[in-house]
């Protein structure tokens, strides 16, 4: 199945239908970008639409418990001009410090499982791994590689099927050089390097400095990862990362070119990429109040070209009136 979806955060479900909304799109996925447990019978609704439901978290942090940094500093990163540091991550070449991870990992599986076997075990955000003697030789993307590496091989004893994500998102979104992937973990790519991607040109157009140098570290790594597994995580609807008045109010609607959007879908499946994902963040029943869903509708509409949809009535899927 090609996964085609948004990613939210625990209050966006708030007031908004969405098994209900995503199936009426004919969308398939629904990331959560928070381990907040869903509402009672929301993940049961989601099963009954064949809607996958999978968390996309920063799980650094959450597969080492940072007390241990006070007896075990050895466990944690140890960057350029500092010593070891408890703040974030972990040193992937602790060999002691990677088991408790991969257990860790497997808890978390169990505890917060992904209905179609695929798990996102990210790093802390925008955060590095480790330049300690051991790990200093290794870039970025080759230490979270191996990461993604160790705890694909431990999630496959406890669920044959499960997949892991190497999220390429800011420094690694350069290709890994001395690591290979396991045939389990699959490329999640993520336009942001040091500022998130241009949404005013195509990801592909040579005109766009920005755009140009994504795409091209996008071609890199596809001559590591197969395409065929590899998903697009974009950031089309993401309210999230938009500029706010004081009281936490969008100043504007999103910066949405369908036309940008549909040429960026072109350029991804050009390259044999087919499961498409955006961060929805903020995407909340106050927006659709204020802005109405047509941006999400023409999003499902370029990705499924011809599909008529379900019909639904909009009173059983927002809470408040959505503007025409």
């Amino acid at each position: 199945m090609n996964h085609l979806g948004i990613v939210l955060s625990g209050d966006d479900l708030v007031g908004v239908d969405w098994p209900e909304l995503l199936y009426s799109l004919g969308l398939n996925t629904l990331g959560m970008h928070s381990l907040l447990d869903p509402p009672p019978g929301f993940r049961e609704k989601l099963e009954r639409r064949k809607i996958s439901f999978e968390y996309e978290i920063h799980s650094g942090s959450a597969l080492l418990d940072r007390a241990l940094f006070s007896t075990h500093q050895e466990y944690f990163p140890q960057w350029l001009r500092s010593g070891r540091t408890g703040a974030y991550n972990f040193c992937p070449s602790s060999a002691e410090g990677m088991e408790i991870v991969k257990l860790n990992a497997v808890s978390l599986m169990r505890r917060h499982p992904n209905s179609a076997h695929r798990y996102f075990f990210w790093g802390d955000d925008g955060k590095p791994w480790c330049h300690c003697r051991k790990c200093a030789s290794y870039s970025m993307s080759d230490l979270q590689l191996l990461v993604a590496n160790r705890i694909a091989e431990a999630l496959e004893q406890v669920d044959p099927m499960a997949q892991v994500a190497y999220l390429a998102y800011c420094e690694m979104l350069d290709a890994p050089v001395r690591i290979k992937p396991r045939a389990n973990v699959f490329l999640e790519f993520a336009p942001w390097y040091f500022y998130p991607r241009c949404p005013r040109h195509s990801i592909a157009d040579p005109g766009c400095s920005v755009n140009r140098l994504l795409f091209e570290k996008l071609r890199r790594l596809l001559a590591v990862f197969p395409a065929g597994t590899a998903q697009v995580l974009e950031y089309w609807l993401d309210v999230s990362i938009q500029k706010r008045e004081a009281g936490g109010k969008l100043v504007a609607p999103l910066p949405y070119v369908s036309e940008v959007v549909e040429a960026d879908i072109a350029a991804y499946r050009a390259l044999g990429i087919r499961n498409f994902t955006t961060f929805a963040v903020g995407m909340d029943q106050e927006y659709f109040r204020r802005y109405g869903d047509g941006v999400l509708r023409d999003y499902a509409r370029l990705l499924l070209p011809g599909a008529a949809g379900v019909p639904y009535a909009e009173s059983r899927i927002f809470s408040g009136t959505i503007p025409g």
